[in-house]
C-alpha cells in the first residue's frame, strides 16, 4: 500500500492531529452534570442573535450560488462605517484561513514565529508545516 505522507510538503507529517473540544452532551454524560456551558471553540452559550438567524435563512435561498469571493458589499459596508479601504481588506472562510495565508507568504525555515504556550492551536500547526522553529512567550 502506497504511503501518501512520503508525498507531503514540508513539515506536514510532524503535526498532530486537532483535538477539539468535546461535545455538551459528552461532558454532561462522563461528568453526570445537567448544566454545562461550553466556553471553548469560540461558541456562543447564548445561541445565535435574532438578526444572525434572520440573516441565516436569508442566506439560504442564495445557498445554491458561489458568494462573492470579493466581498464587494462587505467591503463597502466597512468603508461606510469604519473608513477602512477596501483595497487594504482581505477576507477569509475564518481565521485559520487568513493565518494559513499569513504563514505562507512571511514563515520558512529562516523565520522563528513567538506564540503564547496557550493561544490559538493554529499557530504552532503553521510554524511546523512551514518549517520555522516556534519559541514559546511567557
Amino acid at each position: 500500500m502506497t504511503q501518501y505522507s512520503s508525498f507531503a510538503n514540508g513539515g506536514i507529517t510532524l503535526i498532530k492531529p486537532y483535538q477539539a473540544g468535546k461535545p455538551i452532551e459528552e461532558v454532561q454524560r462522563e461528568l453526570g452534570l445537567s448544566d454545562v456551558i461550553k466556553l471553548a471553540s469560540n461558541e456562543n452559550p447564548f445561541g445565535m442573535s435574532q438578526m444572525a438567524k434572520k440573516a441565516a435563512f436569508e442566506a439560504i435561498e442564495q445557498g445554491n450560488l458561489y458568494p462573492d469571493s470579493n466581498g464587494y458589499y462587505l467591503k463597502q459596508k466597512l468603508l461606510s462605517k469604519f473608513g477602512y479601504n477596501p483595497e487594504r481588506i482581505t477576507l477569509g472562510a475564518g481565521s485559520n484561513e487568513l493565518i494559513n495565508l499569513l504563514f505562507e507568504a512571511f514563515v520558512n525555515k529562516d523565520v522563528n514565529v513567538i506564540f503564547p504556550e496557550y493561544s490559538f492551536v493554529v499557530y504552532p500547526m503553521e510554524t511546523t508545516v512551514n518549517g520555522a522553529l516556534a519559541r514559546l512567550s511567557l
